[in-house]
């Protein structure tokens, strides 16, 4: 107890950054003390995680390549969709969502402990999404979903001899429905490959086109969650599990007050190495 409490009020005190926040988020709270709400991950929290996993294994000697697509993009899509339908009474969104995306999944500057990671110069939304690269020029694109007030996470895996798409709810949603929030994250890449990295940022980006063809829909079978708030932990979870096994604890609600107690770490660790903290 005494342990994280240090690594809380450390990681917690680094104001101006999302350490501060996402420390209190990943709070264990042995004693359940807690309000249910304070223990939800928000969006900022699970896209930095991801950049941290990213920084690790671009570390690691066999680690691999990741694509930070980030939990914007469905949301995005479905408050413009709700906006169109009430302004036309009709017709679906189009693609104007995709600004919305941007601002919120590359609008601040990314922190890093990979040169190659850094912007030079001032900083612009548009400079890191070209620091970021293309999606499929990456061995594996996360992305997570929350429709409402559940979180799931699909990977996207680019290697030669594993092309798939993998996704992982520790909720109650139906097979058919994952499939359907899979495909629509294999379409939002193909979108932004064409419409914004290609036509807007000028970007050189080839022609390929994803699909459940080319990519086949596969249920991770995630352990399910026993309470309404540990989704987020779940989903960030088992993306780090897809990259490390098997050397890596199972996902499990018995054990999701380690699995906080090793984010908080991390947060800490990742403060330290980037020189926000001691």
């Amino acid at each position: 107890k005494q342990w994280y409490q240090r690594r809380v009020a450390i990681t917690a005190g680094i104001r101006g950054s999302f350490l501060s926040q996402s420390a209190q988020e990943f709070n264990p709270d042995a004693l359940n003390v807690s309000n249910i709400q304070d223990k939800w991950l928000s969006s900022s929290s699970l896209l930095r995680c991801v950049s941290d996993m990213q920084d690790m294994q671009a570390m690691s000697s066999n680690g691999v390549s990741i694509y930070n697509l980030g939990p914007y993009a469905r949301t995005c899509y479905l408050n413009e969709q709700r906006r169109v339908n009430v302004s036309r009474r009709h017709g679906a969104a189009d693609l104007r969502y995709m600004e919305n995306y941007v601002n919120c999944t590359f609008g601040e500057q990314r922190l890093t402990r990979i040169l190659e990671y850094t912007i030079r110069g001032a900083f612009s939304k548009e400079e890191n999404v070209r620091v970021s690269g293309d999606p499929l020029r990456h061995n594996i694109i996360v992305s997570f979903g929350n429709e409402s007030v559940h979180w799931y996470a699909v990977l996207i895996d680019n290697r030669l001899d594993q092309k798939k798409v993998v996704y992982y709810d520790s909720g109650s949603y139906n097979k058919r429905g994952m499939i359907a929030r899979c495909t629509f994250q294999l379409q939002f890449i193909n979108d932004f490959r064409a419409t914004y990295l290609r036509d807007v940022l000028g970007m050189d980006i080839d022609d390929t086109r994803i699909d459940c063809h080319t990519h086949p829909i596969m249920d991770g079978k995630s352990q399910k969650q026993r309470n309404s708030f540990d989704c987020g932990v779940f989903a960030l979870a088992n993306v780090e599990r897809y990259f490390c096994q098997p050397n890596f604890p199972p996902v499990t609600q018995s054990l999701m007050k380690l699995h906080r107690c090793r984010y908080i770490n991390k947060l800490y660790s990742f403060a330290r190495d980037i020189g926000l903290t001691e």
